[in-house]
C-alpha cells in the first residue's frame, strides 16, 4: 500500500516571546512547527499530532494550509497551553517556559498516520511520552528524534535548563538531532571524544546521528561498519533570528534523506536549510525544492577524525 504521508510530526506548538537584540516579537514554535512549515515548503505530505490551544491552532493552520499537510491529528482545547520567553544575548540564548498542561501519547496517533515512512518525534519540554518511540519503531517507522524535549526542565525560577540527570534512551532513535549541550547531557558525555562517546553508547542505536554547533556549522556521524564522521559548514550567510534553527536543520536532514537515501546529503542539507533561514525574523522565510538544491551546492564539507566534547 502506498503511504498517504511522508512524515509524520509530533510534537508541541507553543506560543513564544522572541526578543532579540532588545526587540520583542510574538509568534508560535516548537519543533512540529518549523519543520512542518518547511516540509509543506518543499513538497512533503506531512501529518501533525499535537495538543493546543484555539488561538495557537489557528495560528498554526493559518501558517501551514495547502494540500501536502494533514492536520486531523492535533487535538484543541483552552488548557493546552506551553509558553516561552526566548533572550537572544550575542552568542547564549536564555529560556524561560511554563510547564506543558498536557501529554501526548500513543493514543493521540491517528492510525491511518502509520502508513508513513518516517516519525518526527521533537518535544520541546517533555510533552511526549517516552513509549511512543519503541511503539512507532514497532509498527515500521522510521523513528527521528529531536533531543531538545528530552533532555529540558524547568527550574523553579521557570528558566530551562538541561540536567545531567536528565536520562533518554539515545539507543531508541533511527535517526537523532541534537545541539552540543543536549547531546552531552543526552549522552552522559562530558570530557571525551565524541567516538569515543558513540562507542560506549550508541551499540545497534541511531544510524544517523546531527550535533550542531551553532554558527560553526554541525558534525554528523554515520553509525555503520565505517563509523564515519564528519564536520558540515554553514552558509555564509548574515544571521538575523536563530529562532528554530535547530528544528530546520532536523527538517533538512529529513527532506534530504527521503529524497536521496544518502546520509552525508541529507546532512548538507540540513546545514543549507537551516542557515538559509536565519537571514529571516520568524517563520517568514519561502523556500523551493529547487532553491534549496542551489543552496546545497554551496555547503562545504569535509572528513572528521575525531572532536573533544570538554572544549
Amino acid at each position: 500500500m502506498k503511504p498517504l504521508f511522508e512524515a509524520i510530526i509530533i510534537g508541541g506548538v507553543t506560543e513564544d516571546t522572541n526578543i532579540i537584540n532588545g526587540s520583542k516579537y510574538e509568534s508560535i514554535g516548537g519543533g512540529v512547527t518549523y519543520i512542518a512549515y518547511s516540509l509543506m515548503k518543499l513538497g512533503v505530505k506531512i501529518g501533525i499530532v499535537s495538543k493546543c490551544n484555539p488561538r495557537s491552532y489557528q495560528k498554526f493552520r493559518n501558517l501551514v494550509k495547502g494540500e501536502f499537510i494533514d492536520l486531523s491529528g492535533i487535538s484543541v482545547d483552552e488548557d493546552y497551553n506551553i509558553n516561552f520567553v526566548n533572550i537572544y544575548r550575542r552568542d547564549a540564548r536564555i529560556q524561560r517556559a511554563t510547564a506543558p498542561s498536557y501529554k501526548i501519547s500513543i493514543d493521540d496517533i491517528p492510525k491511518e498516520y502509520l502508513n508513513s515512512k518516517v516519525a518526527i518525534v521533537t518535544p520541546v519540554l517533555g510533552e511526549i511520552d517516552h513509549d511512543i518511540i519503541p511503539w512507532l519503531r514497532d509498527n515500521g517507522l522510521i523513528t527521528v528524534i529531536e533531543l531538545q524535549g528530552f533532555v529540558r526542565k524547568i527550574q523553579n525560577d521557570k528558566i530551562v535548563i538541561m540536567p545531567l540527570d536528565k536520562d533518554f534512551p539515545v539507543e531508541k532513535a533511527d535517526i537523532l538531532k541534537a545541539d552540543i549541550e543536549e547531546f552531552k547531557v543526552g549522552f552522559k558525555c562530558t570530557d571525551t571524544t565524541i567516538r569515543e562517546c558513540f562507542k560506549k553508547k550508541l551499540g545497534k542505536g541511531p544510524w544517523i546521528v546531527g550535533i550542531t554547533l551553532g554558527r560553526e556549522g554541525s558534525i554528523l556521524y554515520l553509525n555503520s561498519h565505517l563509523n564515519e564522521l564528519y564536520r558540515i559548514y554553514p552558509l555564509d550567510v548574515d544571521a538575523i533570528d536563530t529562532t528554530g534553527a535547530g528544528d530546520l536543520y532536523l527538517s533538512g536532514l529529513v527532506y534530504g534523506f527521503l529524497k536521496y537515501g544518502d546520509a552525508l546529503l541529507a546532512g548538507r542539507y540540513a546545514s543549507a536549510l537551516s542557515s538559509y533561514a536565519t537571514m529571516f525574523k520568524g517563520i517568514s522565510f519561502d523556500i523551493s525544492p529547487s532553491q534549496l538544491e542551489d543552496l546545497v551546492v554551496e555547503i562545504r564539507w569535509s572528513y572528521l577524525t575525531n572532536y573533544r566534547l570538554d572544549i
